[in-house]
């Protein structure tokens, strides 16, 4: 028996057979419908950016004191009433690119200086890429007031290792598998490295951290960057800065 004549349809023409239009129709109409609530899942279940600011482009004059140890910081008097939470407050110092600011204030420990930099924000915490142009001595210097260094005792936590820089701001996201390059690289240029670490609710802490002797950690952490891992040490609050005093032979790796 001869087939019946089957309608024959070439991609190009005006119009489809019945047939075909008939078994197309209701699925791209299910696509449309079901396209635009899957994109809004996939959306919602991304994790959302940190609110960090990197004031690119705009640089502000600052006065302070300088202060070397345990990682280059610009010391500056806290405006209004300072009872409880102390006179000053201190800002880390990084310099352009992925390099520290230890050349660039170097032998100016205590002095009262005057700089040019651009801010870099993250929740409480602002850090200052020096400008181009350098550190000037004040010609009338006034004595450093007193800070607060106070220690925390001694923690362990989990967390992951970052570089200050970045995460504060001048990458986003500054954290992670995909940014572990980048701040590998940083660190080793002499940005502070910070732990990361996080509650049971997601908010957000940084610890800068230190050998035990309070002295910069570069290259003995590389391997450990971008990574989730455990670390112990003491914790020192100087002025509004958190510092973790750590050995890194003690740093623990986690799952990966």
């Amino acid at each position: 028996m001869a087939e019946p004549d089957r309608p024959f349809y070439v991609g190009y023409a005006e119009e489809a057979p019945d047939r075909l239009a008939g078994f197309l129709r209701p699925r791209i109409a299910a696509l449309l419908v079901l396209a635009p609530i899957l994109i809004a899942g996939l959306a919602l279940a991304q994790k959302g950016f940190a609110p960090s600011l990197f004031e690119f482009g705009v640089e502000r004059e600052f006065v302070g004191w300088i202060s070397e140890r345990p990682v280059p910081a610009l010391v500056a008097l806290r405006p209004g009433n300072s009872a409880h939470c102390g006179a000053t407050s201190s800002y880390p110092l990084v310099a352009l690119g992925k390099f520290g600011a230890a050349e660039a204030v170097a032998g100016l420990d205590g002095q009262q200086v005057r700089l040019r930099g651009t801010l870099i924000h993250l929740d409480d915490r602002t850090m200052i890429e020096l400008a181009s142009d350098g550190v000037a001595r004040l010609d009338d210097p006034r004595a450093q007031p007193d800070g607060r260094v106070e220690s925390l005792g001694a923690h362990r936590f989990e967390g992951e290792i970052v570089d200050s820089k970045c995460y504060y701001g001048v990458m986003n996201p500054g954290s992670g598998k995909v940014h572990r390059a980048c701040a590998a690289r940083c660190i080793s240029g002499g940005v502070p490295p910070a732990l990361l670490i996080r509650d049971r609710e997601g908010n957000r802490l940084t610890l800068l951290l230190v050998d035990t002797g309070g002295r910069a950690l570069g290259p003995d952490i590389l391997a450990w960057v971008g990574r989730p891992v455990a670390l112990e040490g003491e914790v020192v609050r100087y002025d509004d800065l958190l510092v973790m005093r750590t050995d890194p032979a003690t740093i623990e790796a986690l799952h990966d």
